[in-house]
C-alpha cells in the first residue's frame, strides 16, 4: 500500500508539473478564465492541440472506471489505485482544458475529426456498462484488464505528442504522462496477477513510456 501511495504522489507531481498551476476544487468540467502562463506560450502546431482534446475525453472515460472501482471493487488496493486515478486525472482535465483555452480552441471536436491522424476509439459504453453489472468475484479482474488496455492507449497518444507536437510544456506533460501511465500499468498487472494469474500472465502492454 505504502508503495501504491508514494508511486500516485510521485506521478501527480510529474503530471501537473506540466498543467497549469493553481488547487483544483470541486468538478474539473468548468474551468476559469485562461490565465497567462509558460504553458500557453511558444510555438502551438496542431499536434499539440489534437493531443489535449483527444486526452480530455479519454482522461473522462478513465475517471468513469475508475470511480465505477471506488464503489464497487473488493480488493481494497485496487479500491485505493482507483480512487487516486479518478482525482488526479480529474485536475488534469482541469489544466488541459484550461490550456486549450488559453490557445482560444475547443476542448472537444466531433469523434472522427481526428481520425485521420491516429485518433484511437474510446471504450464503448457497453463494454463499461457491462463492467457496471459485472459479478463481484470479477468486478476487479475485469475493471483492471480495462484500465490496462486504456492506459495503453493513452500512452500511445502521449508518445505521439512527444514525437509530433512543437509546444514545450505540453511535450514535456505528454512524456511526464506517457511515463506515469506506463508506471500505473505495471502496477495494475501486478494486482491483476495477484488477483487472476492467469490473466495476469497474459496481459501485456503494447506500449513503452518514451
Amino acid at each position: 500500500m505504502k508503495r501504491l501511495v508514494t508511486a500516485l504522489s510521485a506521478a501527480t507531481a510529474l503530471l501537473l508539473a506540466g498543467c497549469a498551476g493553481g488547487a483544483v476544487a470541486g468538478s474539473p468540467a468548468q474551468p476559469t478564465a485562461p490565465t497567462a502562463g509558460a504553458e500557453a506560450t511558444g510555438p502551438v502546431n496542431a499536434a499539440d492541440v489534437m493531443f489535449l482534446q483527444m486526452m480530455i475525453p479519454h482522461h473522462r472515460q478513465s475517471i468513469e472506471i475508475a470511480r465505477l472501482a471506488g464503489k464497487q471493487a473488493a480488493d481494497p488496493a485496487v479500491k485505493t489505485m482507483a480512487e487516486a486515478i479518478a482525482v488526479t486525472q480529474a485536475a488534469e482535465v482541469f489544466a488541459m482544458s484550461e490550456r486549450l483555452y488559453g490557445w482560444n480552441q475547443p476542448l472537444t471536436v466531433g469523434k472522427d475529426a481526428h481520425a485521420a491522424h491516429g485518433g484511437m476509439p474510446e471504450i464503448a459504453k457497453k463494454a463499461i456498462a457491462r463492467l457496471r453489472k459485472a459479478p463481484p468475484g470479477e468486478f476487479d479482474r475485469d475493471f483492471l484488464q480495462m484500465l490496462i488496455a486504456h492506459h495503453d492507449d493513452g500512452v500511445q497518444m502521449s508518445n505521439t505528442e512527444v514525437s509530433t507536437g512543437a509546444n514545450p510544456a505540453t511535450v514535456e506533460q505528454a512524456r511526464k504522462l506517457s511515463q506515469a501511465l506506463s508506471a500505473q500499468i505495471d502496477h495494475m498487472l501486478d494486482l491483476l496477477t495477484r488477483i487472476d494469474p492467469v490473466a495476469g500472465r497474459t496481459a501485456s502492454p503494447s506500449t513503452s513510456p518514451v
